[in-house]
């Protein structure tokens, strides 16, 4: 048993079955259209948001999204400000999409850390950063 391979917790994770559907449901399926929000922005989804926000997102993006967090001055590439009109434009899919895939070199994916209800909880909240601009 002491000789073979060791993996530290998600550690090289393997990729999801070809064509398999997570527990949650599918959540994204290729070329078949724009991701559409089917939880309400409701308090309840509004409250939890926050909290996953603050856990997952503040640290780079900040308390009100502008891109100041506390980590921010140390990246390569500033995070973005998800108040700024360019941002809010964006659709609810686009937001889902980025958090679950994140960017090349500028975001990591959130999709192991976060389950599909809970990233359309932060969706729904970044949609309230736009308020505080």
């Amino acid at each position: 048993m002491e000789i073979q391979p060791s993996y530290r917790p998600m550690e090289n994770p393997l990729p999801p079955p070809e064509h398999s559907v997570p527990i949650e449901g599918a959540f994204f399926i290729p070329n078949i259209g724009v991701v559409e929000n089917p939880t309400e922005a409701d308090e309840a989804s509004l409250t939890r948001g926050a909290e996953l926000y603050v856990i997952h997102c503040r640290m780079c993006h900040g308390p009100t999204g502008i891109g100041t967090g506390p980590i921010a001055p140390f990246l390569a590439n500033k995070p973005a400000n998800l108040t700024s009109e360019v941002v809010q434009s964006k659709s609810d899919g686009s937001f889902f999409l980025t958090i679950t895939n994140g960017i090349t070199g500028r975001m990591p994916p959130l999709n192991e850390n976060l389950t599909v209800p809970e990233r359309w909880d932060v969706v729904n909240f970044i949609r309230t950063l736009k308020a505080s601009e």
